[in-house]
Order: structure tokens, then C-alpha cells, then sequence
């Protein structure tokens, strides 16, 4: 491939990464990172977080949306879990978080970021 040939598909590349780019709304929070803090032990998909401080990030895996809590302490990867997208009708005012419990342990089913206009479910 000569380099005009080389440097046309480089820039179609980057104009269908752009369009892709375009279409995700930033208020989704897909790559943006928030700090969580939990005061027991939750389950968060298959793991048990113990209590602590975690950065949480939304990420995208091919078409699936996912959180990664991370232990700010030990700076690891302790839950990755795939989220659906919940649409609010306004921004959140503030940030929350959704438990239920099964089997005697606290589960997070959802994560709502103050100013997002989208919940994460679980």
C-alpha cells in the first residue's frame, strides 16, 4: 500500500471512530470515573466487595456496558460487572445507590451519578 493509500484509510478510520464517538452521549458517563464508598460488604455481580473505598469506571466492551470497581486501597480490579442503561427524565441531582437483599447479603442493583440522565442497573 503507498503512503497517500496508507494515510486515506488512516484518516477513514479516525472519522468512523469520530461518528461512533458522536453517537454515545457523554451523559451515559462511558469513560468517566467516580469514587464510591462502601460503609459493609456488598455483592456486586458474582463478588463480594468488602467495605472501602472504590473507584468505579464505565467502560465499553463491544456493545456492552460495563463497570469496573476498583480498590482504591489496593488498586486492583475487584468486580467487573455489565450494566443496562436506565434513561432518568432529568439529570440526577444528586448520586445514589439501589440495594436489595438476597440470601442475607446486601446486592447493589443500580449506581445513579449526580448530573448523569442515565441509572446503571444491575
Amino acid at each position: 500500500m503507498n503512503s497517500s493509500k496508507a494515510v486515506a484509510a488512516i484518516l477513514l478510520l479516525l472519522a468512523s471512530l469520530a461518528a461512533v464517538g458522536a453517537n454515545t452521549p457523554k451523559n451515559m458517563g462511558v469513560g468517566q470515573t467516580r469514587n464510591i464508598t462502601f460503609v459493609g460488604p456488598v455483592k456486586v455481580g458474582g463478588a463480594v466487595l468488602p467495605a472501602g473505598n472504590y473507584r468505579v469506571e464505565h467502560v465499553m466492551e463491544g456493545e456492552n456496558h460495563v463497570m469496573v470497581f476498583e480498590n482504591l486501597g489496593k488498586k486492583e480490579a475487584a468486580a467487573r460487572v455489565n450494566c443496562q442503561m436506565i434513561e432518568l427524565q432529568n439529570k440526577a441531582a444528586e448520586s445514589s445507590q439501589e440495594y436489595e437483599t438476597q440470601d442475607g447479603a446486601k446486592v447493589l442493583k443500580a449506581l445513579t451519578f449526580r448530573g448523569d440522565t442515565y441509572k446503571h442497573q444491575f
